[in-house]
């Protein structure tokens, strides 16, 4: 989380797995009730890659496939936005990663436009919408 600037507690050291649902608490509270949403944001990208990194890690069965469905929503910016594609680039080739973004900055623009063509398959729909 200290990748994607996570900003509702002082100290994400004192983050912990609870033992009872293994989601992120600090001092034993649910931490998505005292976080803003965009800081709820940036807990999933961590607690969904670190799931698959630790699962790779410790020859885990995580079935190797994340699915994102508007990353950059709730004002995230592009800085975290670029973190969290570094991040997913960083994971490497054994996981397959889908992303559903709309790209209605000119900011999001540009940072997808960094990413190396030979490390994506980017789907543009343009225009269209799903209905």
């Amino acid at each position: 989380m200290k990748n994607y600037e996570y900003t509702s507690i002082s100290n994400v050291n004192a983050i912990e797995i609870s033992v009872d649902n293994y989601l992120p608490v600090i001092d034993k509270f649910d931490m998505k009730f005292d976080s803003s949403a965009s800081d709820n944001i940036r807990a999933i990208w961590a607690y969904t890659m670190a799931l698959l990194q630790t699962s790779n890690e410790y020859a885990g069965n995580h079935p190797g496939m994340l699915i994102f469905d508007e990353p950059a929503q709730h004002s995230i910016g592009a800085h975290d936005t670029k973190a969290f594609f570094d991040s997913i680039l960083k994971l490497g080739s054994n996981c397959q990663v889908i992303i559903g973004i709309t790209i209605n900055n000119v900011d999001i623009r540009n940072v997808i436009s960094e990413i190396e063509e030979d490390k994506c398959n980017l789907i543009n729909i343009g225009d269209k919408a799903f209905a």
